[in-house]
């Protein structure tokens, strides 16, 4: 599947972009904290679909590649 689309859509919302990352982050036990809990272990996964996206779109935005996975500290 190719995400370019959604990421790029993603991208032209950089509050939406530091939203996903700040709040789907690793809940200690490797699971995505924001994610929700209805059964399907692979939706909850850390990092989830979306913090992958998000790291994509934060990419675009600063050119910086990669390593933008923040880590929950709670």
């Amino acid at each position: 599947m190719d995400d370019s689309p959604l990421v790029e859509s993603i991208a032209r919302q950089r509050e939406l972009v530091d939203r996903i990352l700040a709040e789907h982050v690793n809940d200690g036990t490797g699971l995505c904290k924001a994610c929700p809990r209805n059964g399907r272990p692979e939706w909850q996964r850390w990092p989830c679909r979306l913090h992958s996206l998000a790291t994509f779109a934060h990419e675009a935005l600063t050119g910086v590649p990669g390593g933008y996975r923040i880590q929950s500290t709670r």
